[in-house]
């Protein structure tokens, strides 16, 4: 029995290792398909799938976590191209990156219809496009990337909870989501990164995102989010290494004591917010003052340049006493009233400390220089403080020997730029405007090859400037408001034949000071990158030089000057205006309207497109080149000589919001096309010679008052202009409709008025040569006496019957 025990028992085990065996060949036979797919490439169907979409790859690093892959441009192998990773086995697509780059149209993408062939995708990332379809077939991504799209799609955010709940990466950047975060998104359970930025949410943090316990990186910047921070889930998000809440409308406390447990905490990024208040005493009242976090980089602020809502305190926040990681610390637009000097402990504490950075934090007290030299300080902004009257401390540059970045404007300090800075041999942006700083401007800035931005404005600096004084790495030079003079052109222009393809200068500011002569030929020739000149108040004169017109130019400001002579219509005939550009100015500009001041700083100066001439002596027809700058939101030509009409084609500047042509000679009627100018918010023709009737009332136009038109006897403003119907066919020939089609109607006031002065003017003309010439005066007697005999006997034979018979009765 043991035996026939031990026999079955090996008989099963040899007929199990035989199926098992079986098991594995069968497996592996169903596998090899797979395997030679993956060896010939990827799948037929995804291949079909991506071919019109192969222009829109894109193959950056980041997105794949590790290094490119080849660039063949196989039709047959989708696997090879840009932009699509496949998995190694399968050959199935695992990863897609599809960006337009085209900036001017974003095509429309089937986001439901067009993923279905790619069962194994992962990751996706879309740029710039109008997304159809809520994506509800990608339920097994893992990362998702969407920058600078529409999303066609309600309750887009809960689609994502409900369907990709495998999602660890989400970035979602200018999608326009319109919404508040559903209770739905909290079941992405596996997020490790949130980045939600500038998708116009809006509402508090909901209390469910305390489920995302994975979560690393969340970035709500740029929204519309509310509420005290200090209550919000993340408080309990221990696993939080970077918080992004800036350019919100959040209340956070400047002590950060609700985060003091998140020992993985690495950067708190929260400025523009609401407010910033204080809650030092809370803490004050608890054992543990001491964080377990070490930020390496800190961005506090309130939501506005002049504190309201901003902390007020006797002290820096105390947790800033506990951190010797910082790499980067920006506090700004809150009232330290107890911090005296300068907190240079922060760098004795933070020896690593790059970026240093506190303005409008009402630091008081004489601005002294550190005993230690630190090489790590690249960066120092100590605007708008309250520091007392003084010298700026020569001693900056032997300190920070690094430095390429120094900002001490709008302070007390006064006197002249120190010598000493010309060893800033790092030296990249100085910004020392609004103080009271006097003398020339040294030479040694216009002689360094490494300073990049120079701002300058609003001191009390003197002088000319020295021939050549833009150099080639210059991007951008503000001197206005100041005492500066001489002749820009022959004193300071450029001569010889340079080659300017290398000059990098893009702002060029020199308005308010004192210089004279002509405009100097080398602004033309500093194209094609200079985008702002402003000229505006000083004494320059005569005529614009030939070429004014620089392409992919944002502002120009030649008002309050002496110019003169005619405005050629190639000022405005290329393109002025040129597409928006990335570049961000590090400097402010001012433009100033007769009911506007535009102050523009950073990023938002790209946005801005204007023209003014005005207050000059310009003489001339307006062009009708004019009406090329469809792009321009400011044009100011008051207080010239211009003559002549009103050009209709004005009616073609879309964007214009303020259109100033008062106190010139301008004549005609003021066209009617102008009513569709929706954006118009400030218009004046006033002191002109215009006639006609005033625009309808419609519209933007029904805003503006008499003090637009006044100044001119022969406009009418009683009646409105009444907008021609197109469906109404004129009779007159086509040659009349090019000769008034402009005005399109008959000033009655003005045609009896003239036809009145005519008949004067014939008969005193008659009148005159009666008068002189004696011959003539017979000659015209006589036949004025025939004429009358003539017309008494036409009279008398054309009587009716009982009227002679009367007559000839009597004289029987």
């Amino acid at each position: 029995m043991r035996i026939g025990r031990s026999k079955t028992t090996y008989y099963y085990c040899c007929f199990m290792s035989s199926a098992s065996l079986w098991l594995q060949v069968v497996l592996v036979l169903f596998t090899i398909p797979e395997i030679l797919k993956g060896c010939d490439g990827c799948w037929e169907h995804e291949r079909i799938a991506l071919l019109p979409l192969k222009s829109s790859l894109h193959d950056p690093d980041y997105f794949w976590g590790g290094g490119k892959g080849t660039k063949h441009h196989s039709d047959v192998d989708c696997c090879h191209w840009d932009g699509v990773r496949c998995h190694p086995t399968t050959g199935r697509v695992t990863k897609l990156m599809l960006w337009n780059e085209n900036s001017t149209t974003r095509p429309y993408l089937n986001a439901s219809l067009l993923f279905l062939p790619f069962q194994g995708l992962r990751a996706l990332s879309l740029q710039s496009y109008h997304i159809l379809g809520c994506m509800e077939n990608l339920g097994f991504l893992k990362r998702l990337e969407i920058f600078d799209s529409t999303i066609a799609c309600n309750n887009f955010l809960d689609t994502l909870g409900t369907v990709m709940t495998n999602l660890t990466h989400l970035v979602i950047l200018d999608a326009s989501l319109s919404s508040t975060i559903p209770q739905a998104f909290c079941n992405l359970k596996h997020l490790r990164e949130i980045v939600l930025q500038s998708d116009d949410l809006r509402g508090e943090l909901p209390n469910c995102l305390s489920n995302l316990t994975s979560l690393q990186i969340f970035n709500v910047g740029g929204n519309q989010f509310d509420g005290d921070i200090a209550e919000s889930p993340l408080t309990t998000l221990l696993s939080l290494e970077e918080i992004d809440i800036i350019f919100n409308q959040f209340r956070i406390p400047i002590s950060l004591f609700p985060f003091f447990n998140h020992s993985r905490l690495r950067s708190f990024r929260a400025g523009h917010n609401r407010e910033l208040y204080g809650d030092d005493d809370q803490y004050d009242l608890v054992r543990q003052d001491t964080p377990l976090f070490q930020l390496v980089l800190l961005h506090l602020s309130s939501s506005d340049g002049n504190n309201v809502g901003g902390y007020v305190g006797p002290a820096f926040p105390k947790f800033l006493y506990h951190q010797t990681r910082l790499e980067y610390v920006s506090i700004s637009d809150v009232r330290i009233k107890g911090a005296v000097g300068f907190p240079w402990w922060l760098l004795a504490n933070n020896t690593n400390l790059g970026d240093l950075q506190l303005p409008s934090c009402s630091l008081s007290g004489q601005f002294q220089l550190p005993t230690i030299v630190y090489e790590n300080l690249t960066r120092l902004v100590i605007s708008s403080n309250d520091f007392l009257p003084g010298h700026i401390p020569h001693d900056i540059c032997t300190f920070f020997p690094n430095i390429d970045s120094l900002s001490v404007s709008e302070n007390n300090f006064f006197g002249k730029i120190p010598p000493q800075w010309s060893n800033c041999s790092s030296l990249q942006t100085l910004e020392a405007s609004d103080n009271q700083l006097s003398g020339e401007i040294p030479k040694w800035i216009w002689n360094d090859s490494t300073l990049l931005v120079l701002d300058l404005s609003s001191n009390d600096f003197s002088g000319g400037l020295p021939p050549g004084f833009i150099s080639p790495s210059m991007n951008e030079v503000y001197l206005s408001r100041n005492r500066l003079g001489g002749t820009l052109y022959d004193q300071n222009g450029i001569t010889g034949d340079i080659d300017y393809s290398g000059y990098q200068l893009r702002i060029l500011d020199l308005s308010h000071n004192h210089f004279t002569g002509k405009i100097p030929k080398w602004i033309v020739k500093l194209r094609p990158r200079l985008r702002y000149i402003l000229l505006n108040d000083n004494h320059l004169y005569g005529e614009v030089p030939a070429g004014f017109c620089l392409e992919n130019t944002n502002l120009i400001d030649l008002s309050h000057n002496r110019l003169s002579g005619h405005i050629v219509g190639e000022i405005f005939q290329c393109t002025l205006y040129g597409e928006q550009s990335g570049y961000s100015p590090y400097g402010g500009m001012e433009f100033v309207t007769k009911t506007h001041i535009y102050t523009y700083k950073g990023q938002v100066v790209n946005l801005f497109f204007g023209l003014d001439l005005s207050n000059n002596d310009f003489t001339g027809e307006i062009p009708i080149q004019i009406g090329h700058l469809d792009n321009t939101q400011v044009l100011n030509l008051s207080y010239n000589k211009f003559t002549g009409p009103i050009p209709s084609s004005i009616a073609n500047l879309s964007q214009i919001e303020s259109l100033d042509l008062s106190h010139n000679n301008l004549s005609g009627a003021i066209p009617y096309q102008l009513t569709d100018l929706h954006s118009l918010s400030s218009f004046n023709v006033a002191y002109n010679n215009l006639s006609g009737m005033c625009p309808l009332k419609t519209a933007q136009f029904s805003t503006f008052d008499e003090s637009s038109y006044e100044g001119n006897p022969f406009l009418n403003c009683t009646l409105p202009l009444v907008t021609p119907n197109p469906s109404v066919r004129s009779t007159t020939s086509d040659d009349d409709d090019d000769d008034d089609g402009e005005e399109g109607f008959i000033d009655m006031e003005s045609f009896y008025v003239s036809g009145s002065v005519s008949y004067v003017m014939v008969l005193l003309i008659i009148a005159s040569v009666l008068y002189i010439n004696s011959y003539w005066r017979r000659v015209w007697f006589y036949y004025v006496g025939v004429t009358i005999t003539t017309c008494y006997y036409f009279v008398v034979d054309h009587l009716p019957v009982p009227a002679r018979y009367k007559v000839w009765e009597l004289r029987v």
